[in-house]
């Protein structure tokens, strides 16, 4: 047995050489698959609890906005327009929060709070200025984010006294 496996190896040694090479180097591929499936699963997940924040904040009209100081009671119909904002794709997942006061904070009643930081995005970017958030579920679970796909002036606009009544 040992001289038929030391002869396969003796004739193909390019051939084993080459799969061994391929495997290694597709190591690095099959991780990114993996990583955009995970990176989709979270934010399909983030979603869903933003979803369900919304419904039930909608149903108790429990929606507070925070933000310069005054806390305002948000409007069913302002609940659903910010949330139709988060469920843009262009979101890149993040480790850290800015620093400083968010200069957004919606809460949800239910023990679901949406911190948003306005933010300086890199040169690349279509705008200049983007959005970070940080959900945190009624469970405790966290997710971080930001986007260029669209500016805190819109989640402000939707969320300010004078298109709600104060809290």
């Amino acid at each position: 047995m040992n001289e038929k496996i030391r002869y396969f190896f003796r004739g193909n040694s390019q051939l084993v050489v080459s799969t061994i090479a391929a495997l290694i180097l597709s190591i690095p591929v099959i991780l990114l698959i993996f990583s955009a499936l995970n990176y989709g699963r979270n934010l399909k997940s983030f979603v869903y609890e933003l979803s369900l924040a919304t419904i039930y904040a909608t149903e108790n009209n429990s929606l507070k906005s925070t933000q310069d100081g005054e806390e305002i009671r948000v409007e069913h119909h302002n609940a659903f327009s910010i949330f139709a904002q988060f469920t843009k794709k262009r979101a890149k997942p993040q480790r850290k929060a800015p620093e400083g006061v968010p200069q957004l904070t919606l809460d949800y009643g239910n023990g679901a709070l949406l911190e948003c930081w306005e933010i300086r995005l890199e040169e690349t970017a279509a705008r200049t200025h983007g959005v970070f958030w940080r959900f945190t579920a009624p469970d405790g679970r966290v997710w971080m984010y930001d986007t260029d796909a669209f500016s805190i002036l819109l989640l402000k606009n939707a969320a300010a006294l004078s298109t709600n009544e104060p809290w």
